[in-house]
């Protein structure tokens, strides 16, 4: 039996990683000391969504100090929204407030458009009320339905509704000159895509509320939105020559190769093993959570990288001369025979 190769990190130090330059149009929308209420129904009152928000946020950028606040109320409409916004949401002094309401908006029916106009308009409500304080809006549509899980919501065809309620969301915010962002067709989309390689899947398990791995695809969305950057690389390098950008070469023998940090490292974000899957078949790990690796002129073969002497994934070296993107999250030492 031949072990296979280990790359090991040294011991990640955290330390926050200061904002890039960038464009106005790709310029992130959090700043310095904002106060951030995440204004919605039952789907925000879970905390789950917004434990993914703010973890990322914390681990990306915790020069910030951005603080967060959780205003989610069961059974919740923009209505209901809209009444409570003075006793809810102004005491907590936000600068920053997040829209996520239209699950109970539209009554769990067909399409009305009485019903769809009514919510745009208590949205466009809410949002004037807000910037009227010098509040920083971001509208957020409602995320996808489940008619499969609860076959009450596709007989009255609710996706159709939760779509046009998305929409009209999305006028308010160009309308308002706000941030928007869309939940519901990432969310249907993964859905359906997921449902046909796993029939049994259940991240929306009631049909309306997701589960902790749904809340991650609705967590996706929002940090888009929120144009939040992706978490950095740890780093390239080659074995060859040592030369690379964030990593030293501590030592190199043909059975293992071992690297250490050469700068300040950002904690990663972490989410449980069990749901890498949609981690990785939604775009969340390459496009924002993941931290890419890179390690040119590897002798060939499968290559085991640990980190910290935790196992993070078994690649060719190819793949590693190409770059790989590695999760955050911890997983069990296994060593490869």
């Amino acid at each position: 039996m031949t072990r296979f190769t280990a790359l090991v990190f040294a011991a990640l130090l955290v330390a926050g990683v200061p904002l890039a330059p960038a464009r106005a149009a790709d310029e992130p929308l959090l700043r310095r000391g904002d106060r951030v209420v995440l204004f919605g129904d039952s789907i925000t009152e879970q905390k789950l969504y917004s434990r993914y928000l703010e973890q990322y946020v914390y681990c990306r950028h915790p020069d910030l100090d951005v603080r967060f606040f959780n205003a989610g109320w069961s059974g919740d409409t923009a209505a209901g929204a809209l009444a409570r916004l003075e006793r809810d949401v102004l005491p907590l002094a936000p600068t920053v407030v997040t829209l996520f309401f239209g699950m109970n908006d539209g009554g769990y029916r067909k399409r009305d458009d009485t019903v769809v106009s009514a919510y745009k308009n208590n949205v466009s409500e809410i949002v004037k009320a807000l910037k009227g304080k010098g509040v920083r809006v971001v509208v957020f549509g409602p995320g996808a339905c489940d008619g499969v899980r609860n076959p009450r919501l596709a007989t009255s065809e609710y996706d159709g509704t939760l779509e046009a309620l998305s929409q009209a969301a999305s006028q308010v915010a160009k309308a308002e000159g706000c941030a928007f962002g869309d939940v519901f067709h990432p969310m249907r989309d993964y859905l359906a895509a997921r449902r046909k390689t796993d029939p049994a899947n259940a991240l929306v398990p009631d049909g309306i509320h997701p589960d902790a791995e749904g809340h991650l695809l609705i967590a996706h969305a929002m940090l888009r939105a929120l144009r939040v950057e992706p978490m950095p690389p740890f780093g390239e390098i080659d074995v060859k020559t040592g030369r690379g950008k964030g990593l030293k070469l501590e030592s190199m023998t043909p059975d293992e190769v071992i690297l250490t940090t050469s700068g300040a490292v950002t904690t990663p974000f972490w989410f449980a093993p069990a749901h890498l899957r949609t981690m990785q078949e939604s775009g969340f790990l390459a496009e924002l959570a993941g931290q890419r690796l890179s390690v040119d002129n590897l002798p060939r073969g499968a290559w085991v990288v640990e980190i910290d002497d935790t196992e993070a994934g078994s690649f060719p070296a190819a793949a590693l001369s190409r770059g790989v993107t590695l999760p955050g999250s911890a997983f069990p030492r296994i060593l490869a025979l």
